[in-house]
């Protein structure tokens, strides 16, 4: 209904929200037809914003293909893409607000890759840490902000790297993510609550 009102003269911020926006409701929906349709969503989005000369729009929107194509299991472009957008969000987090949300946004989803893509023999702690100091970094800029929702996010992505190097981390992480679940109650994030209930599950049965 948004997107029949939409004219092809109106803002671009406009035409980025939304399809921000559809790609995150095929995103939350999540089988491969509806991701497909969010990845449609974004490329034609971002191919329009560049055509029109607002690159900083186009690069708004990496972060969400990245997403994509991790649940898709194309590890390798999502990779390129949230370090394409690192790049470019550091730059610019010091005088935009905006810019801040997306970098943290980048770094959590860099945080999130050792979660999907299997290491070089040997290196599996060495990737573990660089998700570890991804996580740090975007925990710190969400509680700055004030983001509840996105930081309990942070706390289960935190577990679940707690766990895959199975150290003295899991017994903070559990308490991180019990703190998730009461802050995803109040909000009424059922998404969160069946991700953070998963994890806590996972936590319980590998400590006994």
């Amino acid at each position: 209904t948004a997107r029949a009102q939409v004219e092809a003269d109106d803002p671009t911020d406009i035409r980025t929200s939304l399809a921000s926006l559809l790609a995150s409701v095929y995103y939350d929906i999540g089988d491969l037809a509806s991701l497909e349709k969010a990845l449609g969503e974004l490329t034609g989005t971002s191919r329009a914003l560049m055509v029109a000369g607002d690159a900083m729009g186009a690069a708004r929107l990496l972060n969400d293909q990245a997403a994509i194509y991790l649940r898709i299991g194309d590890a390798v472009r999502a990779s390129h893409l949230l370090e394409e957008s690192r790049r470019l969000f550091e730059r610019l987090a010091g005088n935009d607000l905006s810019a801040e949300i997306e970098l943290a946004e980048t770094e959590h989803l860099l945080a999130r890759l050792p979660l999907h893509v299997a290491a070089r023999p040997g290196r599996e702690g060495d990737a573990i840490e660089l998700g570890f100091r991804h996580a740090r970094a975007a925990e710190a800029t969400y509680r700055r902000l004030g983001a509840t929702r996105e930081l309990t996010r942070v706390w289960e992505t935190l577990e679940r790297l707690s766990l895959r190097k199975n150290n003295a981390h899991i017994a903070e992480a559990q308490r991180s993510l019990l703190l998730a679940l009461e802050a995803q109650r109040e909000l009424g994030d059922v998404l969160g609550l069946a991700r953070t209930t998963a994890a806590l599950s996972e936590t319980l049965s590998t400590r006994g």
